[in-house]
């Protein structure tokens, strides 16, 4: 017989089978309870760590909207800065053109011809500025009155001039370049009282109109008294360079 040929049976092996005792169901479940209770942990340290992790990126997300935002209003502040330096500037732009311009219109005023002031006109006081004045009506009235038109007329002009020089020209018809000749009428009775003052031919301006009354109204008290009720007619005549 040749062994090399032969082979052993194969024994079958059959599966021991464990009795499940009451031990043995125990130790598996507090096994499987044991197991739960890891993962259980687990979880619950991952959501912690979730927690923790949202917390932290809360915090960033507040930190970089704060500087986020400060940043926005330091821009706008600085832009409202500039535009109320810009304003500024263009204020005052504004006022030193008007400044320029006032100073210019003085200065193309100044260079007009000068006038004749009140003080040579009254100087040169003749019957043909008494005829400008009065016109027809200088021959109705009497011995006295004419006498005294005549002597007193034009210190009655001095005396109005220098009022007039020092109450000073008008700021704002100085200001605008007013000029201009108004003729002031009033009575003047012996006792150095004057009625009815009015302008009977205007300056075309009611500054210069309105300071010619008011300096008469200063000025009639240092005039000559007439002997009767006599008409007075003045002209009022505004320069600025005839002020300077």
């Amino acid at each position: 017989m040749n062994l090399k040929n032969f082979v052993l049976p194969r024994k079958s092996i059959t599966p021991k089978v464990v009795k499940k005792t009451k031990k043995n169901i125990k130790k598996e479940k507090i096994v499987k309870k044991k197991k739960v209770i890891k993962r259980l942990k687990k979880h619950k340290k991952i959501i912690k760590h979730k927690k923790i992790i949202k917390k932290i990126v809360k915090k960033i997300k507040k930190k970089r909207i704060k500087k986020v935002v400060s940043k926005e209003q330091n821009i706008t502040k600085k832009l409202v800065l500039d535009k109320k330096r810009e304003q500024q500037k263009a204020i005052k732009k504004v006022a030193t053109q008007k400044k320029q311009q006032e100073q210019k219109s003085l200065i193309s005023f100044l260079k007009k011809p000068q006038l004749p002031s009140l003080q040579k006109i009254s100087k040169t006081m003749d019957n043909k500025e008494i005829e400008k004045l009065y016109k027809g009506e200088f021959d109705s009235f009497t011995k006295g009155q004419k006498e005294f038109i005549k002597k007193n007329l034009s210190l009655i002009g001095k005396i109005t001039q220098k009022y007039l020089t020092n109450r000073g020209y008008p700021y704002f018809a100085a200001k605008t370049g007013q000029e201009g000749v108004n003729i002031v009428q009033f009575y003047l009775y012996p006792n150095g009282d004057i009625k009815d003052l009015k302008i009977i031919k205007s300056s075309g301006y009611e500054t210069l109109d309105q300071n010619s009354i008011d300096t008469i109204l200063e000025a009639y008290k240092d005039y000559p008294r007439p002997k009767e009720k006599t008409k007075i007619r003045v002209f009022v005549r505004y320069d600025i360079i005839g002020h300077l």
